[in-house]
């Protein structure tokens, strides 16, 4: 039997969904805040004649469980999770599982837990970090020293940062990671453990983050230590200021996607999961990639040699 809310047979995959299923009321569970996105998902579902009913644990497990439970049992026809941590989603995709409830995770993902939508973690990253080290390597800077900005909940952010500082590697030669930084809990509480560690580094001559969330915390711890004047910044952002800010900027390069886009994904990817039968819908290896491109300076020419 298809998803509670669903009704009918289940069409194969590929196939244009059932009336109900193009129908079907969608749960959406917000984990944590993900800036536009609740906007962008309202615009989308109008467009498609879908009802959505979103809710938000605010950062707190609990909450985001007890609003994931209530959605399962006011029977939505699938639920549509941006998770805070990978343990949430694994309880979440062990409890849909249970009710044969499609379930899709959203922008983040542990990725063994499921359908996915969202931005890849090698999604221009060894782009950028080639055009970021052409810049270092036009400064003269052949050993770029390196703080590094991740988000420790997600191997993903852990997998952009060494796919972006490898690309540089491989124009450089080499590059000297002297600080981890770990977001948790936003900028303020980030940068109050990370500035005292900041200010023993010494000379940093590269700010790479490895997702959104971390990319406003070197944004400003850059600012703060007065090294956005000299250093380099490499960051993921879907934040239209900052992108837009980059654009201008001298040697700041943010990977950027659109949250329209990420929004069409999402509900591509419920679509097809409700236009699936169950044992497909559960499928690890269905994604739903967004395109991202990068925004910066334009790319140089490095000369040859350096520092």
């Amino acid at each position: 039997m298809l998803a509670a809310g669903c009704g009918g047979d289940p069409d194969p995959i590929g196939a244009a969904p059932t009336v109900a299923a193009r129908t079907a009321r969608i749960g959406v569970v917000f984990g944590e805040r993900f800036e536009g996105h609740e906007e962008a998902l309202f615009a989308a579902a109008r467009a498609r004649g879908r009802e959505l009913d979103v809710r938000s644990g605010h950062g707190h497990d609990r909450a985001t469980e007890l609003n994931f439970q209530d959605l399962i049992e006011q029977r939505v026809g699938a639920i549509v999770l941006f998770p805070a941590a990978p343990e949430l989603l694994q309880r979440a995709r062990s409890l849909a599982a249970e009710r044969s409830l499609p379930l899709l995770s959203a922008m983040r993902s542990d990725g063994r837990s499921g359908p996915w939508a969202g931005v890849a973690s090698g999604e221009q990253a060894a782009a950028v970090g080639e055009r970021a080290a052409d810049r270092l390597a036009a400064d003269g800077i052949a050993r770029p020293t390196v703080v590094a900005f991740e988000d420790p909940r997600w191997p993903e952010s852990r997998r952009r940062v060494e796919a972006t500082l490898d690309a540089i590697e491989r124009r450089c030669g080499k590059v000297e990671v002297r600080l981890r930084v770990f977001e948790e809990g936003g900028v303020e509480p980030s940068l109050a453990r990370a500035m005292p560690r900041l200010a023993r580094v010494g000379r940093v001559d590269l700010f790479v983050a490895g997702d959104p969330a971390s990319t406003p915390v070197a944004l400003e711890a850059a600012r703060r230590t007065g090294l956005d004047v000299s250093a380099t910044l490499i960051g993921v952002s879907d934040d239209p200021a900052l992108l837009a800010a980059a654009a201008q900027s001298a040697r700041t390069f943010l990977v950027g996607y659109d949250r329209a886009a990420c929004a069409a994904a999402i509900l591509d990817g419920v679509d097809s999961l409700l236009a699936a039968p169950p044992a497909s819908a559960g499928a690890a290896a269905m994604q739903w990639l967004v395109t991202a491109t990068i925004h910066g300076p334009a790319p140089v020419a490095a000369p040859a040699g350096g520092r």
